[in-house]
């Protein structure tokens, strides 16, 4: 456990010193890019991009507090539900937690305290600026078994088998490259670890927190679509998890074998 603190320490300050991460439209060829027409229509410069290039305090004032799209729980109901969300992925205590495009760190609190003094949470994004936000809040709330890093799009700089679980809230849908990227979070996870994705049903009867068509712009594909995409970098489909009160929401989990 030593070990494996020190180690992401060690990377996490690497990681912010250099600003270590990588624009979408900076990789070469070889990568599928997966936006359809409706996100090129509507996001010319890559569902990211405001992620990317906002500042920490333009990112804290459309993001967090009250208002805020991400933590305000009168417009977010991930953040309204977030205590059922956790609740929901079983005993975690000593377990090792990977919290993928963690964005503003709204899981973290939450997460730390599950896993114990026993288990550690790492929480990569692709935002710098998040990234600080993140430490922020580890230092507010005094998350001594949490850390960050600073990832790509298209992989996490981290060991091989280091996870026992990954989560990713509300953030597939703005993975560029699902294979490269996926594979990345398979190879970082032991076997038996587990993957619980949580994201919107791509369906405009169910969703009721914005305007009819933006679920449709904002997401590229459906569910069957994602299960098959992250079903081919290896993980196996274990069930679905209904959530009270995430009516627009779905929560998938899969595991290494």
């Amino acid at each position: 456990m030593f070990f494996f603190i020190s180690y992401f320490e060690q990377r996490t300050n690497e990681n912010i010193a250099s600003h270590a991460h990588t624009h979408v439209h900076t990789h070469t060829h070889t990568h599928t890019h997966i936006y359809t027409h409706t996100h090129t229509a509507h996001y010319p410069n890559g569902l990211n991009h405001k992620f990317i290039a906002w500042s920490k305090k333009e990112l804290k004032s459309v993001f967090m507090g009250k208002g805020g799209r991400f933590e305000d729980p009168e417009l977010r109901d991930i953040a309204k539900n977030k205590h059922k969300f956790v609740k929901t992925l079983g005993l975690i205590r000593g377990k090792r937690i990977l919290d993928v495009g963690a964005g503003s760190g709204l899981m973290l609190p939450l997460l730390s305290k599950s896993v114990g003094n026993e288990g550690s949470v790492v929480a990569v994004d692709i935002s710098s600026n998040f990234v600080d936000i993140m430490n922020d809040r580890i230092e507010e709330f005094g998350l001594k078994n949490t850390i960050t890093l600073t990832c790509d799009e298209t992989s996490i700089p981290i060991p091989d088998e280091s996870f026992d679980m990954a989560l990713l809230v509300d953030v597939y849908h703005h993975v560029t490259y699902p294979t490269q990227f996926m594979r990345s979070v398979y190879e970082s996870l032991v076997s038996g670890g587990r993957l619980v994705i949580l994201d919107f049903h791509r369906d405009t009867k169910r969703h009721y927190s914005h305007p009819g068509p933006w679920i449709l712009e904002h997401v590229r594909a459906d569910q069957k679509t994602f299960r098959n995409e992250i079903e081919s970098c290896g993980f196996k489909y274990v069930c679905d998890i209904l959530i009270e009160g995430l009516d627009e929401n779905y929560v998938m989990v899969f595991e290494k074998p």
